[in-house]
């Protein structure tokens, strides 16, 4: 006797299993046929140390943000604003390093309280205003790409501002 997937998506056995397992594992699937695709295509570069050292390194922080991203999810609420207040952090750690002289740990800690801080606003509006926190954290996202912005421009140096009344 053969089952068949009503519209509703129920009944179905066998089918219906494979095709939740293929729902399920089809973005794994697709990154495992990528890399066989590279690794036929491009061997001597694709399958290089330096290549899953650089691919391994460069994707370390945005493992790190998913997985603080899995609590409100969880939860089921979505924080717009990480990516932002990631990118605010890391562009405030630059700052106080590089171009002030802070000590690393310093400059570590206070980009770490900022994006702490910028999280606990986020909480405090959500909860004290009843507001939504996709409307919160997506104004609060804005704001730190501002900030980023901001803290990103060039000192103005007087041949900067000279060009900008020409």
């Amino acid at each position: 006797m053969k089952q068949e997937i009503s519209a509703d998506g129920k009944g179905g056995g066998v089918k219906k299993a494979l095709l939740n397992i293929m729902q399920s594992y089809a973005v794994f699937v697709v990154w495992v046929l990528i890399f066989i695709l590279y690794s036929i295509v491009i061997p001597r570069i694709f399958l290089s140390m330096g290549n899953f050292s650089t691919m391994l390194g460069s994707q370390a922080t945005l493992l790190i943000l998913s997985l603080g991203m899995l609590f409100p999810l969880t939860a089921g609420d979505i924080d717009l604003s990480a990516p932002n207040v990631l990118q605010l952090s890391n562009m405030i750690l630059a700052v106080l390093n590089a171009q002030n002289g802070w000590p690393v740990g310093l400059a570590i800690l206070v980009s770490l309280s900022v994006g702490a801080l910028i999280g606990l606003i986020n909480g405090a509006l959500v909860t004290a205003l009843d507001i939504d926190p996709f409307i919160i954290t997506l104004g609060l996202g804005t704001s730190s790409t501002a900030l980023f912005c901001l803290s990103a421009m060039p000192r103005r140096s007087p041949a900067f501002r000279l060009i900008g009344r020409t």
